[in-house]
């Protein structure tokens, strides 16, 4: 195959070798909307807290801070000692790419090559307008849900550590993403710390949300130091839990008083004071979805409690970006058929994410 010509997206999509408009700037807008269905329309990455990162060499490492050094005492007209930066353990990451294409007819790629008005296209032509509009409203769900599924398999996947990156890899310090003995510290102050729940895989209730809550506010750094309390949990769940989410927020009990942060359930149905935290329901669609090699994204059951600001502050989920989506058009030399392709490489990864997150598969 030859790369003969290419589609320039900036305020204009542009043909570029012709320097002609390539459907006017009206494919431009097709392609930039996002009023598709739930699943493709939700930002996985940035609810959760991800940090989108640029790579920039292919064996490059991140790591995150791992807290503030106390200052040294210092004598009269001693020199002031130089702070130390501190950072955990650096890990790699692993480049996927992934892409698709679509068919331009030549009759149609003639009519492109004209740059007349689409008012001035026979039926032919208007048929094959429309058939390309709806193939690249699915290209571009296409990246998003990829996106989404990804960002979302970085915690289904975390309770093994199977992989070298990305989703199912261990943290820098070699455990799980989920793992009851998470180090911290050093020397005779060095413990461990539990981001899964005192009894595995229990299903969403009042009490499993509040050790939840336990577990949270007890995940340190690497130097020991604890985690900042976020302004709101988030407390992630599937379609279908997000009901068992909403009876269990929404019904006062014996042992803590839940209600609604604004006063008033009516007011703000997804963020409650529970226990003295505020906790907001983020519901997902991707927990529990069936992609198209017949895998499942987890399930209904696993839900998640994150300290998604903490995340993004620290850095502790990356999206990480080798190339934005390219799309280009192309000519197949051995039989004149021309192509609208989209590609993307990205990777998603974990450093320090543990302190940030505490799940269950919820299958008890």
């Amino acid at each position: 195959m030859a790369v003969t010509d290419q589609i320039l997206y900036t305020n204009r999509i542009t043909y570029a070798n012709k320097g002609n408009d390539f459907l006017s700037p009206l494919l431009a807008d097709i392609f930039d909307q996002d009023d598709i269905s739930l699943e493709q329309q939700t930002d996985v990455i940035s609810l959760l807290g991800y940090v989108k990162t640029q790579a920039i060499t292919p064996d490059q490492t991140f790591s995150i801070m791992v807290g503030a050094e106390e200052l040294d005492f210092i004598e009269e007209g001693q020199d002031i000692p130089t702070m130390k930066r501190i950072r955990g353990k650096g890990k790699g990451f692993t480049i996927k790419q992934f892409g698709s294409r679509l068919e331009i007819t030549k009759l149609f790629y003639k009519w492109i090559e004209s740059a007349k008005p689409i008012e001035d296209a026979d039926s032919s032509v208007r048929e094959e307008w429309m058939r390309l509009a709806e193939d690249i409203l699915s290209l571009q769900r296409g990246r998003r849900k990829t996106l989404n599924i990804e960002a979302m398999k970085l915690l289904t996947e975390g309770w093994t550590s199977t992989e070298a990156a990305g989703p199912g890899s261990a943290t820098p310090y070699g455990q799980p993403l989920f793992s009851s003995a998470h180090p911290y510290g050093n020397g005779a102050n060095a413990g461990t710390f539990s981001n899964v729940l005192t009894t595995p895989d229990e299903a969403l209730s009042e009490s499993s949300l509040q050790d939840a809550l336990d577990k949270i506010k007890q995940t340190r750094l690497q130097n020991a130091d604890r985690v900042m309390t976020p302004r709101v949990y988030k407390l992630v769940v599937s379609r279908v839990n997000a009901v068992t989410a909403r009876s269990i927020l929404n019904t006062p009990g014996n042992q803590v008083n839940m209600y609604s942060g604004t006063g008033s359930n009516a007011n703000q149905m997804n963020t409650f004071s529970f226990s003295g935290n505020m906790v907001e329901i983020v519901e997902l669609d991707q927990l529990g979805l069936i992609t198209k090699d017949g895998s499942t994204i987890g399930d209904d059951n696993y839900w998640f409690l994150m300290n998604a600001e903490g995340c993004n502050t620290a850095r502790a989920a990356r999206h990480i970006n080798l190339y934005e989506a390219e799309v280009k058009m192309y000519e197949n030399d051995s039989n004149n058929n021309r192509y609208v392709q989209l590609d993307l490489g990205f990777a998603i990864d974990h450093y320090g994410l543990e302190a940030f997150v505490v799940g269950s598969r919820g299958s008890a």
